[in-house]
This record gives C-alpha cells, structure tokens and sequence, in this order.
C-alpha cells in the first residue's frame, strides 16, 4: 500500500468570503467574533497556566507546552481579517 500524504498549504486555510451572500457572511463575523473571545480566554488562561507552573516547578517542557496552544489560537486569527476586509469591501456594518 502506498500512501500519499499531501502538506496543507496556507491557501487551504482561507476560506473564500467573496462567494458568501450578505446574511451569511455577517453570520459568519459574528461567530467569528465569538470565536475571538473564546480565543482570548483561552490564551489568558494558557499564560496563566505556564506562569504558574514556572514559579512552582521551574522551567520544563511540561511548562512550556501550553505555549503551543497560544501560538495556534494567534494563527487562527488571520481568517478575521479577511472577513472584516470582505465586509469592508461591501460597506456592511459589522461593529
């Protein structure tokens, strides 16, 4: 058996907002805007979670690791962006 295992580009991310109608692509900022503070949560919670375990145990890998969450949490927020500018370019009210 042979298996091909193909790398996602960054393209593979991005959702396409131009082909959304209006309703569906503000229902989509709100839900994005939901995700951003759940994303806030979690990061402060991370940081908190890291700072802790340096001041009891010190440095370990075990500490660090919640490090990875933050910087996957940050990554997801390059889809708000283009939303916001796809609803920028339509001159819909979004805040």
């Amino acid at each position: 058996m042979t298996y091909i295992c193909r790398k996602p580009t960054n393209q593979s991310y991005k959702m396409n907002y131009s082909a959304l109608n209006d309703e569906t692509l503000l229902l989509t900022y709100r839900k994005e805007k939901t995700n951003t503070i759940m994303n806030a949560v979690l990061i402060g919670v991370s940081l908190g979670i890291v700072i802790f375990g340096a001041v009891k145990n010190g440095i370990t890998f075990f500490t660090l690791f919640p490090l990875l969450f933050v910087y996957l949490l940050t990554r997801s927020s390059k889809n708000k962006k283009l939303l916001e500018a796809e609803l920028k370019a339509r001159n819909l009210s979004y805040k």
